[in-house]
């Protein structure tokens, strides 16, 4: 199973990062899971918690409280555009930028780091089935 995550629309749950630049970033963000490959295939999407978890991580931008949504986001590996959404399980080292534009100011929070992985967690909550003519076959 292929699995993907999109930016638009996730809830900041939690935002953490430690003196030693270890932290942490979690989303209830809409996920994507296929048994052939996300985005292309026929697959299912929902609603799940998504931790993404920093090494070398460094926070630029507004100050965000739990609860506010991202309206949109980009993520950068060593210049590599990851753009609107990503694959999952995240598992990245180099050098990472994260941008998330955080709704209702549209202010980018933007995490530096230089390793990123992700863990689902929770239930998952199914929305949608998309099948093989809506993925364009």
């Amino acid at each position: 199973m292929t699995l993907g995550m999109e930016f638009h629309d996730a809830q900041l749950l939690g935002l953490d990062c430690g003196s030693d630049g270890s932290g942490y970033l979690l989303l209830h963000a809409y996920i994507y899971r296929s048994e052939g490959i996300v985005f292309e295939d026929p697959q299912e999407s929902g609603w799940q918690n998504c931790r993404l978890s920093f090494k070398g991580m460094r926070i630029e931008g507004p100050r965000v409280e739990p609860n506010e949504y991202v309206s949109g986001g980009a993520m950068r590996v060593d210049g590599t555009v990851h753009d609107h959404v990503i694959l999952l399980p995240a598992s990245f080292r180099g050098r990472i930028q994260l941008d998330l534009v955080i709704s209702p100011l549209f202010e980018t929070l933007r995490i530096h780091a230089t390793e990123i992985s992700s863990t689902l967690e929770g239930p998952w909550e199914l929305e949608r089935i998309w099948g093989p003519d809506e993925m364009g076959q």
